[in-house]
């Protein structure tokens, strides 16, 4: 599904050029409801656990209905609550999120956002609406397992020099920005390798990456606005389990020299394109101009070579789904189209405090008709505890 941004695109983004620094955010506690809420009248509510809750501090929030805590047993797991909004029935198993006072606002949220600052999620207590910062920015995730967010790439994107906000630079080793309606993640940073006319180029409801199609030109994209924020979409060990996922069409194989698409550390681009460069990361990638699909990753920059598994091979004019996701504790697993990859080497993993962002790179062989076009890209996150 497509999730709805609720901040101004083009305006706040040129003008907030500050960088915030990656920390991490506080996670909401959360439990079940072990008995049923059958009226809603009822004022009594048995919990499958009643640790973390305090009388008079937390409030709780289940469904979109939210309630004041008065007094907690945590012998018998009851919590005693006070239902000054519109009361609903509830049954065995929801979820109850406890929320501290520091995580309830009286208001939607949007714009720019302090990762260090913030809880995740935080809550709206007049609607129940929740809003999470990921990559700067906040955004709002539905009540329910996941939160997805999908670009789908349906208009064009406005394209601008990272630095300055000014017009798109086109030079070896510049960084621009894009900013697309029908997200988020709305927001994109993108790296050139080699001068080259635009390699970010949305039409037809999908983007084209290919740029002019000369040997050696290259781009990496990230998920992110640098220019705003280094913090991530994912940081290992806080953050909920994810995924990134994008459909991805390519025409001609033989016009793709390097091509990866996945996570990587936020950190500065890495020259043509080569993962194996990448401090921290995990992909799908094509190396070479026969297609080869492999599963890569890399835990500290250097031995990536040694973590690859062969896949299969990409043909001329096919379309895969590519998904790569990252649990809490930070293990990798790939899937293709809905089938999971088997991994034998592709071992490495993200440590504890890792800031993740997802990134989809390409760098050209000598075949102007290659036109690699991005469908659609996803980030998603499991909202509860498990893991995938």
């Amino acid at each position: 599904m497509t999730r709805k941004s609720y901040f101004p695109v083009v305006a706040s983004i040129l003008i907030l050029l500050w960088a915030v620094p990656g920390q991490a955010q506080t996670v909401l506690n959360s439990t079940t409801l072990s008995a049923a809420v059958a009226t809603t009248s009822q004022r009594s509510f048995q919990l499958a656990s009643a640790s973390n809750i305090t009388a008079n501090t937390h409030r709780l929030l289940i469904g979109v209905e939210m309630l004041v805590v008065t007094s907690v047993n945590t012998t018998t797991n009851i919590v005693q609550v006070s239902r000054t909004g519109t009361a609903t029935t509830h049954g065995v198993g929801d979820t109850v999120l406890i929320v501290p006072s520091g995580a309830s606002v009286g208001r939607d949220l949007s714009g720019t956002c302090t990762v260090s600052a913030t809880y995740r999620p935080t809550v709206n207590t007049n609607t129940g609406r929740l809003f999470d910062c990921a990559a700067g920015y906040w955004q709002e995730r539905p009540s329910t397992a996941y939160t997805v967010y999908r670009q789908e790439f349906d208009g064009p994107c406005f394209a601008s020099e990272l630095a300055d906000g000014t017009v798109e630079l086109v030079t070896d080793g510049a960084e621009n920005r894009a900013i697309c309606p029908g997200g988020p993640p709305n927001v994109f940073t993108y790296r050139l390798d080699g001068a080259q006319t635009t390699p970010f180029l949305s039409k037809g409801g999908t983007l084209d990456i290919d740029g002019s199609g000369t040997d050696n030109e290259g781009v990496e994209i990230t998920a992110q606005d640098i220019a705003v924020s280094v913090s991530g979409w994912v940081e290992t060990g806080t953050s909920p389990a994810a995924y990134t996922r994008a459909s991805i069409t390519i025409a001609s194989i033989s016009g793709t020299d390097n091509v990866y698409f996945g996570w990587k550390l936020a950190a500065a681009a890495v020259d043509d394109q080569v993962p194996e460069t990448i401090n921290t990361g995990a992909f799908y990638t094509i190396n070479s101009t026969a297609g080869n699909l492999e599963i890569q990753t890399a835990d500290d920059g250097t031995d990536a070579d040694d973590e690859d598994d062969q896949v299969g091979n990409w043909a001329d004019g096919e379309t895969h789904v590519l998904e790569v996701r990252v649990s809490t504790s930070g293990v990798f697993t790939f899937y293709i189209d809905g089938l999971e990859s088997t991994i034998t080497t592709a071992t490495g993993a993200a440590a504890a405090g890792d800031l993740l962002v997802p990134v989809l790179a390409m760098l050209q062989e000598s075949d102007a008709d290659t036109e690699l076009n991005v469908n659609w890209w996803e980030i998603g996150f499991l909202n509860d505890t498990s893991e995938f």
